[in-house]
């Protein structure tokens, strides 16, 4: 089976969850590069992005590929959909498609629901309409911290216990 990455980050403003999700495909990228048997085992690793990339990945044994014409969520919704339908897709930036079949999804926090005020209208009615439904439909669900599990546990309806944790990485801080 492929598993393909919803590189979407590389199309958006570096922060905190562009970085997150960076460092983890990083990690993996690496981890394929060192273990043959492993990378045997899961098999091909393609990262989809939208047009339009901010940041070029520096990935050695995961393909990155350009499809659609759109951007956003729309280009999630559409594009993306459709080029990893047939296999996991693992989205680490808060959203995905939310039809797809195989998902594994990242919520990074439960901040649209806590501090609305530091979010736009469109934003928060966008994000706690589709943040409950990619949380029903993930085969994995991921967060960055107990606190976050639980935080979203409470908004999502869904057992903190549902979440795997990710921590994040502080090492930006050092550069």
């Amino acid at each position: 089976m492929t598993i393909f990455i919803n590189a979407r980050f590389l199309c958006q403003p570096l922060s905190g969850v562009q970085r997150f999700a960076g460092e983890i495909v990083a990690a993996l990228d690496n981890l394929i590069g060192t273990d043959p048997i492993l990378a045997a085992a899961i098999g091909p690793i393609i990262a989809l992005h939208p047009e339009g990339v901010l940041r070029h990945a520096q990935w050695r044994n995961i393909k990155v590929k350009q499809v659609g014409r759109t951007y956003g969520h729309i280009w999630e919704q559409g594009a993306l959909y459709r080029a990893s339908k047939g296999g996991l897709l693992i989205s680490l930036g808060n959203a995905g498609p939310l039809r797809h079949p195989a998902q594994i999804v990242a919520l990074h926090d439960a901040n649209i629901w806590e501090i609305p005020d530091a979010f736009s209208s469109s934003y928060k009615m966008l994000h706690k309409t589709m943040r409950p439904i990619l949380a029903r439909r993930a085969k994995r669900l991921l967060t960055v911290s107990k606190f976050s599990a639980t935080a979203l546990s409470k908004y999502l309806e869904i057992q903190a216990d549902k979440f795997s944790i990710i921590p994040n990485s502080a090492n930006h801080i050092m550069n």
